[in-house]
């Protein structure tokens, strides 16, 4: 009975010590890429099926033995770790993804498992990483190794292409290219499974540089930075009587109206910006104050008022909880003219700036600003 407990307390300490922080933030970088394995004609180059076929060995990834026409094997999933396109250092992997290369029958020999595959960049030269074992990994004893190379491979940060290859908006990844060859730490288990001797005259060792075929690397980052960008802030202003007159906005000093009283103002300074995305898709601006180009005037009938020096300060934390602070300068006065959460829609003037506002226009009013939007149009690597 004794024994039982100890046991049983000494698994729970395991399970404890491996289990995640129940508030720990979701994962949203993710990890996917592409190896167009090399499938040339025999005799004619590599081909990484049938030179495995005739080393009586066969190819799996993520459990599937290679398909299609290029054979394709894949890597993907959420990303532990970063990297950055701007200084080419780093290192990513996607924590489930493997590969697997096992022997035929009658051998049996124990399958090479390549796991936890990632990429790490080294200036132009892409590394393909994993951990080395010879059946399923469930701690880290495994060290990471090197297993194949891109040498002089494509780094394009940007955002991600549609179909018809647009870019789509509120998007970034880096996107990585290359061909991809086996060093040694590949190389040297496969050679181990390899079918040796008279009966297997076709078998051949795969060598180090051995070309695996073209490799695609799309890294999905949950952070980013906002380089260019504009604000659309509909400005919603009537007089406070029955008759409800409404407030006219008109743009100035560069900004511009779209749908009628929705003013658009390009960013002028505070960049870069920390963005938030969610796998390289809508990011959004998360963090920082950023002054927008040009202001707006509100007239009513013959009077007039100016509002220039924009500026937005965005506070919270990301994904949710986001506060948006709106500031400028009034006929001259600096003043505070909005605060609220952009989720729910809608930003309430403050009564100071709704105060003034009447008193320059000779009339009382109210309004809203109805869903402000922070569009990052330009978007880099963060830091």
């Amino acid at each position: 009975m004794r024994a039982l407990l100890v046991g049983t307390a000494v698994l729970a300490i395991v399970v404890g010590c491996f289990a995640p922080a129940a508030d720990a933030a979701p994962n949203n970088t993710r990890l996917i890429a592409t190896l167009e394995a090399s499938h040339a004609r025999f005799g004619h180059g590599p081909n990484v099926d049938q030179d495995l076929l005739r080393n009586c060995e066969l190819f799996f990834s993520g459990g599937l033995a290679l398909q299609g026409n290029p054979p394709i094997a894949a890597v993907s999933g959420p990303a532990t770790g970063t990297l950055n396109p701007r200084t080419r250092r780093g290192e990513a992997f996607a924590r489930h993804s493997q590969w697997q290369v096992e022997a035929l029958a009658p051998s049996r020999a124990r399958p090479v498992t390549f796991s936890e595959l990632g990429f790490a960049l080294r200036g132009s030269n892409l590394f393909l990483t994993g951990r080395l074992t010879h059946g399923r990994s469930f701690t880290a004893r495994a060290g990471r190794k090197k297993l194949a190379v891109a040498r002089h491979a494509r780094i394009t940060p940007g955002p991600l292409l549609d179909q018809r290859r647009r870019p789509l908006p509120a998007t970034y990844h880096v996107l990585i290219r290359g061909k991809l060859r086996m060093l040694s730490a590949m190389a040297r288990p496969i050679e181990r499974l390899r079918c040796k001797g008279s009966r297997n005259r076709q078998s051949r060792r795969l060598k180090p540089r051995y070309l695996l075929g073209r490799l695609t690397v799309s890294y999905r980052p949950n952070v980013a930075s906002g380089l260019a960008g504009n604000a659309e802030l509909p400005i919603e202003l009537s007089t406070d009587d029955s008759r409800g007159d409404p407030v006219t906005v008109d743009p100035t000093g560069g900004a511009t109206l779209k749908g009628g009283a929705r003013v658009v103002a390009q960013f002028a300074s505070g960049l870069p910006l920390p963005v938030f995305c969610f796998a390289g898709e809508g990011c959004r601006v998360s963090g920082g104050t950023v002054g927008l180009a040009g202001g707006f005037d509100l007239v009513l009938g013959a009077r007039r008022t100016s509002v220039t020096g924009l500026a937005i300060a965005i506070g919270g934390k990301p994904p949710a909880n986001f506060q948006y602070t709106v500031t400028g300068v009034l006929d001259g006065t600096p003043i505070t003219i909005a605060t609220g959460v952009p989720d729910t829609q809608q930003l309430d003037l403050t009564g100071d700036f709704v105060q003034r506002v009447s008193a320059a226009l000779g009339t009382q009013v109210t309004g809203v600003i109805p869903g402000l939007t922070l569009n990052a149009t330009t978007i880099g690597p963060a830091g």
